[in-house]
Formats: C-alpha cells, sequence, structure tokens
C-alpha cells in the first residue's frame, strides 16, 4: 500500500495567502496541484511549491467540483490518497506529521477521512465537517460552491454509502472571508 500523497489546491487571486498554504503543505505530501484562476502573482508566488499549476481562467466563478475532478486527472499514478485544500485552510501541523503514519494503517476498505471544520471569526457552525483526505478512484466531486464527493456508483455522497472516518482530533481552521474580495456568486449557489 503507497503513502504517497498528492494535494490539489484550488485558489482564485490568493497572492495574500498562497505561500503561507503550500509552504505548510509542502514537507507532508509528495506532489501538488495548483488550480489557479488568479489574475494577480499567485502563481508566481506558488512556483518554488508546486509540482503543476493548471491554469484555468473563469473557472473558479463556477463549479468547484469540477476543478477538483479535472485536477485528480493530473496527479500521477502511484498516489493512492488525494488531500484536497482551499487556500483559507489550514491542516494541524499534528495531523500534517502524522498524515503518512495515518494512512499507512488505513484499512483497505476505507474511503475518506472527514475533519471538522472551525469557520473564523465567528465559529457557530462548529463543527463543519469537511471531506478532504480521499482514497483515490473511491469518489467524485459534484455540486458547484459547496461541493461534496459522492460515491462514483451510488451515486450519493460518500459519507452516506462509503466507509469514512471521523478525525475530530484534527479541526481545520478555515479563515475569515477576505474584505477586498467580494464575490457575488458565492451566495447564489
Amino acid at each position: 500500500m503507497s503513502t504517497n500523497v498528492a494535494c490539489v489546491v484550488l485558489s482564485k487571486n490568493e497572492e495574500l495567502r498562497i505561500e503561507d498554504c503550500l509552504r505548510r503543505l509542502r514537507p507532508y505530501v509528495d506532489f501538488i496541484i495548483l488550480v489557479d484562476d488568479s489574475t494577480d502573482r499567485t502563481r508566481e508566488l506558488a512556483k518554488p511549491y508546486v509540482d503543476a499549476i493548471l491554469f484555468r481562467p473563469g473557472t473558479l466563478s463556477g463549479s468547484f467540483a469540477t476543478e477538483r475532478n479535472h485536477a485528480e486527472d493530473y496527479i500521477p499514478i502511484g498516489f493512492e490518497w488525494i488531500l484536497h485544500v482551499d487556500v483559507d485552510e489550514r491542516f494541524s501541523q499534528e495531523f500534517l506529521e502524522n498524515l503518512k503514519s495515518i494512512i499507512s494503517i488505513a484499512d483497505p476498505l476505507i474511503d475518506a477521512y472527514r475533519f471538522p471544520r472551525v469557520n473564523e471569526p465567528d465559529r457557530k457552525d462548529y463543527p463543519d465537517y469537511q471531506v478532504r483526505l480521499l482514497r483515490r478512484g473511491r469518489t467524485i466531486w459534484k455540486k458547484d460552491i459547496h461541493e461534496v464527493p459522492y460515491h462514483p456508483e451510488k451515486d450519493k455522497p460518500i459519507d452516506q454509502v462509503g466507509t469514512i472516518i471521523t478525525l475530530d482530533k484534527y479541526p481545520i481552521i478555515h479563515a475569515a472571508r477576505r474584505e477586498d474580495q467580494k464575490r457575488e456568486w458565492w451566495e447564489e449557489k
């Protein structure tokens, strides 16, 4: 069983956050692919940390699920696990340090791991569970903005029909929305 981990990161005009996000991930994952729709310096700042950049102009105002699925097609063979990260999310150092150990002892029936997410600044909807670590080939992303991994054959969310483990010990911190970046489409979906 492989402990190689690929990471998919979605970004749009995140020059203020991209380096911190990628710098934290780089020591613990083996391949990072950035799916980017930026007009700022995001791609330039990301280059030292990533293995591939998919520049997809005009896409991140549509379907995040489409972008996640598309990125997985560009991950080389040999990566059994894929960690999906948004630029404004931070996994704990403890989780990152234990990531390879967690997947090395994973039962072959496990499809995915989900994490409690703390949404800053109000934290009112904690735990906002998010599936972020998935075994390759066991899911397909559906829905647009609040995308959900589905079981490809049963056509239901993976957490309803698959074998999923909740890692309550490792909450994700989700930064507050940036005031300098208004995305009208966010509330519409």
